[in-house]
């Protein structure tokens, strides 16, 4: 019998770990076969000056200078039995300046919804709707912001709050705190969308993986090799990132789970659980300074800053 996807909040939570592809929708294990998304790859670690940690870094900066981003976002989630598909629109103000608005329409089974988040760079306002069901969030980004460049997001290692990242420091800082958790350890070229691209492939960094598997935590400590089939089932395994060679822009990310085949440490070829993509993406261009405004209307919003910190672990006491 399928699981059934967790209440409202969460499952439109996940969605920061997901992809939307027009049209005739992919399975997982015929995602990682899509020749638009991963050709034939060529490891070239002479050309990736630096390797993957200088090629994360320097995307990181780049994108750090942008005077603003804007792209189409699309993605998926295949979880729990079920499958979530989202698309949209990604707009982001200078870097640093938490000015964000991201609007995404939600299908879930029958179900249709839409997911809103516009950060003024002081709130960010998030909008739930899923059939008859709505809710109307803030969070107070600087507290976040601030404990977060000073910790990274936490420990809970689930995919739960990605998206609220995304929203309150743009792609430079989803990126960035990509690479806090994931070490990248390959580099490739490759091509996505007929675009030249950098593929990096991730772990999970060990001080991570340990808060995640507080019963391996000695085994990890030790250079063991954990075992990955102990991890939540909403908990990617590992993570590609594709950067774009011409701009170092974040096209996609995948996160991928291998199917557990009950013996432990032994694992089957990871398929993608979810992912996340920009297209048309425009670097620079104006964008109207009403975006990043939030009129809730009539609505009551419920800050969540508190419970978002506690649920990461994130408190001025640490």
């Amino acid at each position: 019998m399928r699981s059934k996807l967790p209440s409202l909040p969460i499952t439109l939570a996940i969605l920061s770990f997901g992809l939307v592809l027009f049209g005739k929708q992919p399975t997982a294990q015929s995602q990682v076969k899509t020749a638009n998304a991963s050709k034939k790859m060529t490891y070239d670690h002479s050309k990736a000056a630096g390797g993957p940690d200088q090629l994360i870094e320097t995307a990181i900066v780049k994108l750090g200078q942008q005077a603003s981003i804007s792209a189409q976002i699309r993605q998926r989630v295949d979880l729990f039995g079920q499958t979530l598909i989202a698309s949209g629109q990604f707009l982001q103000g200078p870097a640093g300046k938490h000015l964000v608005r991201l609007e995404m329409r939600i299908t879930l089974g029958e179900q249709q919804g839409s997911i809103q988040q516009v950060c003024d760079g002081k709130l960010l306002w998030t909008y739930r709707q899923l059939g008859e069901s709505s809710s109307l969030e803030t969070l107070d980004v600087h507290r976040v912001s601030e404990l977060i460049s000073t910790y990274g997001a936490g420990q809970g290692g689930a995919p739960g709050d990605g998206l609220s990242l995304l929203a309150i420091d743009g792609m430079s800082g989803y990126l960035r705190e990509l690479a806090r958790n994931f070490q990248f350890r390959s580099v490739a070229t490759s091509q996505l969308h007929n675009r030249p691209v950098w593929r990096l492939d991730g772990t999970w960094r060990a001080e991570r993986l340990a808060k995640i598997l507080p019963r391996q935590a000695e085994r990890i400590a030790k250079g063991k090799r954990p075992d990955l089939n102990k991890l939540p089932e909403h908990v990617p395994h590992n993570v590609t990132v594709y950067l774009d060679r011409a701009d170092g822009v974040l096209r996609r990310v995948d996160f991928l789970r291998s199917p557990p085949t009950g013996v432990p440490l032994v694992h089957r070829k990871p398929v993608v659980m979810a992912s996340i993509e920009w297209l048309d993406v425009q670097l620079g261009a104006a964008i109207d300074a009403r975006q990043f405004v939030y009129d809730p209307g009539r609505r009551k919003p419920k800050d969540v800053t508190a419970a978002y910190l506690q649920r990461h672990g994130l408190t001025t006491s640490r």
